[in-house]
């Protein structure tokens, strides 16, 4: 799970070791709000929400879009949301950042921050609402994390090719 990219799937696994006593409910809507969204990962017991927001968060304004009606009505409901973006990748300096804490023997990821996989969509390709979004979010991550994302870019090209590898 460790040494590769962060996806939706393996973002379950990792909230089931972070909390072990807690349900964790996968993409279902949530009871007598009226609202039809699904939430990635819902802890009912913590008013926790998390989503991975995968290419098309950065790249497609009608999803943007959404996102925000869904953040609005999920706060609203009095859930706090975390989204963490594709690029982004859950080592013990995120894990702090997104969670609050992270547990010593916690299997965090090797997997590098920013854009190492030839599949993964590059800022270049985001929509003028996903380059704010991305603006957004590296304005707040912590500053290791930032300069880590701009170096993957600033990798990207050797010797006049993409330098990137398929995962």
């Amino acid at each position: 799970m460790h040494t590769q990219y962060l996806t939706e799937e393996s973002l379950g696994k990792y909230l089931e070791l972070l909390y072990p006593k807690y349900e964790i409910i996968h993409d279902k809507i949530i009871p007598n709000s009226n609202c039809k969204f699904r939430p990635d990962f819902r802890i009912e017991e913590l008013k926790l929400l998390v989503e991975f927001n995968g290419f098309h968060h950065f790249n497609s304004s009608s999803t943007i879009l959404r996102d925000e009606r869904k953040n609005k009505i999920y706060s609203d409901l009095g859930y706090k949301i975390i989204n963490i973006p594709y690029f982004i990748q859950l080592d013990s300096t995120m894990l702090l950042y997104y969670f609050g804490y992270y547990p010593n023997d916690f299997p965090i990821s090797t997997f590098p921050h920013g854009f190492i996989s030839k599949v993964a969509l590059l800022p270049a390709d985001f929509c003028e609402l996903g380059i704010k979004s991305y603006n957004n979010i590296l304005c707040k991550i912590p500053n290791k994390v930032f300069a880590d994302i701009v170096q993957s870019l600033d990798n990207l090209v050797v010797n006049g090719k993409d330098s990137r590898e398929v995962y």
